[in-house]
């Protein structure tokens, strides 16, 4: 085994570049194997070997963790792996938590149980062994933590681990525990010449486990992201140190920094810092700045980025602004599912028996253009929701269906109505019969369907019960985005039917509210057509990315670096303990701070000639919000003896913003 340490920018994609085109003189068709740990780091090697450095890719496979582990896994099984995702773990966790003790009431918390299958999944992805944890907590390895407490949760994990075969519950850290067993006996990867790691800085101790399983028997080379000797680097350095240091011989370890860690650094970017009043305004301001330097100074779309700590709060104005602007561009980030309207009215079918049939729910679903008016016994007149609103505001109809029944009162004669305006103006509206016996019968059918629903019962019954109901009343989208929410629907009741596998019944409130946070959590590609222009990323997908011209978006305290908390269940002291007694390698939840400072240092120094942080002044509310401390480094102050950084203000208001660059150019 070989291990290369240097940083992403130049030196790693220098030596991975170097690395492929001596194996490709030597031999132009030898099989070669390229791993990275990110859909879009792939990306970034192959552009840069194929269209940066002209080297070709025939017979050269370059896969992500998650691919690299599914070909081992079909070379080994035949089949494509199930993987279940969290709402079936914590489902299936709610059915064996103790009916007395320290957990029997947590899922009366929301989020609890999330929380608690969260702490669960860390031991087990750290392959930790309960009952040699429970072992080491009678001996009193674990210091001053809460004896109890730890004895119940491995306790509790010990009665789940033994579950999971039960279960049928697979995730993507099984699949690397089990490739890792397989792994010496694959004929696939033996093929490979020679199997090059490259970018990642961390990995959990399945994925540990592959990789030591992979370079002890086949050949490897490891282009591993370090700059020794520099603070910001600790994270990876001390993930180095720890797991990946022996692993080659003195010979085999090349550090491309060996003259100090200054040794190659390249010019240092132009740095600006911007507050804006919001996330909109910063935004706008990128879109401005982005076509100021593609007219002034020759930028190409595809070589800037911007990228944030988190997309969420930003997607919806870079939907609206960029288009509106003429910018191109692509990101791998997912929208939420509850962004359909088919979704939202499947959300509000889900809640008419859960709420008793509320009012404005019944509205709600009734004026959307994906509900099916077709399947409605009787209800021959047109449809129309913005009068039943009306005609139920009149009436009072609150919910439960005694109430919604008064309607049959005014099925002969309909509705006058004397509406007051905004003007204290009245006037009559005409609520006419066959409209009202419309509403009436609408409203009969949903609860005649949904009222045979029975109280309880297997998972799979129900999500088919479920499933006929949603395709009887409600109308498939016809626009691709729509068809995509419609297969992430089937594959939420899919996973909730295989819930089967934990045994017992389950009740329909339990059962709706689970299939609600299934398409809560559900998502489906922003952008589904690539196209080349600039890339908009969270700061994970961009590690190893190069730009041209970068913007940090939300650069706020508690944003970048976010505001990590140590686990309520497995705190760091007793992480500590298993990582530095027992050998299990799971992090401390405070430790993410180093990989923040990491993450930035990345950032950073992925941009070669301008970079643009900006932090809003103020939330969606109004309330004041602070910079990032991390912009001392982008932007100090010229006092340094004050502290604090450089920013320059973008005004607020139209008027502020003339002038003021990027909003001086009239165009």
């Amino acid at each position: 085994m070989k291990i290369v340490l240097g940083p992403y920018h130049p030196q790693l994609e220098d030596a991975l570049a170097e690395e492929i085109r001596m194996r490709r003189e030597q031999d132009p068709l030898a099989p070669l194997l390229l791993v990275v740990p990110s859909e879009t780091l792939r990306q970034r090697v192959k552009v840069l070997l194929a269209q940066e450095r002209g080297l070709h890719l025939l017979n050269f496979r370059v896969l992500s963790f998650s691919q690299l582990t599914g070909e081992l896994f079909r070379e080994a099984h035949g089949t494509t792996p199930t993987v279940r995702d969290e709402t079936f773990m914590e489902e299936a966790l709610k059915r064996v938590l103790p009916a007395q003790g320290r957990f029997a009431r947590i899922t009366d918390n929301e989020g609890g149980c999330a929380a608690l299958w969260q702490s669960l999944r860390d031991l087990k992805d750290a392959m930790v062994d309960p009952e040699q944890a429970l072992e080491a907590l009678g001996e009193g390895h674990f210091g001053g933590s809460d004896r109890n407490a730890l004895g119940d949760l491995f306790e509790l994990y010990q009665q789940v681990k033994h579950r999971f075969a039960e279960w049928q519950a697979c995730d993507h850290q099984d699949l690397d525990g089990q490739a890792a067993a397989e792994a010496p006996l694959s004929n696939w990867l033996g093929q490979f010449e020679r199997i090059c790691y490259y970018g990642f800085y961390e990995l959990t101790q399945t994925q540990l486990e592959l990789f030591r399983s992979i370079a002890g028997n086949f050949p490897v080379t490891l282009f591993y992201p370090l700059a020794q000797g520099r603070p910001d680097w600790s994270f990876a350095q001390d993930f180095h140190d720890r797991y990946l240091r022996g692993l080659a011989g003195a010979d085999d370890v090349v550090d491309l920094l060996d003259g100090g860690p200054e040794n190659g650094a390249g010019p240092t970017p132009r740095c600006e810092v911007l507050s804006c009043s919001g996330p909109r305004d910063e935004v706008l301001t990128v879109a401005k700045e982005l076509l100021r330097l593609v007219e002034e100074e020759g930028l190409d779309f595809r070589h800037a980025g911007v990228v944030a700590r988190t997309l969420d709060p930003y997607l919806p104005w870079i939907r609206e602004i960029f288009p509106a602007h003429g910018i191109p561009y692509h990101t791998p980030a997912r929208e939420p599912l509850s962004r359909f309207q088919r979704v939202r009215a499947v959300l509000a079918l889900l809640d008419l028996p859960v709420r008793d049939y509320p009012r404005a729910g019944v509205v709600d679903l009734l004026a959307s253009h994906h509900f099916n008016f077709a399947e409605v016994p009787g209800a021959a007149a047109e449809p129309r929701p913005e009068l039943w609103d009306v005609a139920t505001r009149w009436l009072g109809i609150g919910r439960g269906m005694d109430e919604w029944r008064r309607l049959e009162r005014h099925r002969d004669a309909g509705l006058d109505l004397s509406l007051v305006d905004e003007e204290d103006q009245g006037r009559r509206l005409r609520v006419e019969p066959e409209q009202i016996g419309a509403l009436l019968d609408t409203v009969e059918a949903l609860h005649a369907d949904l009222s045979a629903l029975p109280r309880e019962g297997a998972w799979s019954d129900l999500a088919a019960r479920w499933r006929a109901i949603i395709d009887r009343f409600l109308l498939a989208g016809t626009d691709e985005s729509e068809a995509e929410a419609v297969r992430v629907i089937e594959e939420t009741f899919d996973g909730l039917a295989a819930l089967d596998a934990v045994g017992g019944k389950v009740a329909l409130p339990d059962f709706v509210a689970a299939l609600r946070k299934a398409l809560d959590r559900g998502s489906v590609p922003l952008v589904r057509v690539p196209v080349p222009g600039v890339q908009v990323l969270d700061a994970g997908a961009a590690r190893g990315i190069r730009f041209r011209t970068l913007f940090l978006l939300g650069m706020n305290d508690g944003v970048f670096p976010r505001t990590i908390r140590e686990d309520p269940f497995l705190p760091d002291r007793a992480r500590r303990a298993l990582e530095t007694v027992l050998g299990y390698k799971i992090s401390s939840k405070l430790a993410g701070y180093d990989e923040e400072k990491l993450l930035f240092a990345l950032l950073s120094g992925a941009a070669a000639e301008r970079l643009c942080c900006t932090w809003p002044r103020a939330d969606s509310a109004g309330r004041a919000l602070a910079p990032s401390w991390y912009l001392r480094a982008v932007a100090p102050a010229k006092d340094t003896d004050a502290g604090g950084m450089e920013s320059r203000s973008i005004p607020k208001s139209v008027l502020g913003k003339r002038g003021t660059p990027p909003f001086d150019d009239p165009r």
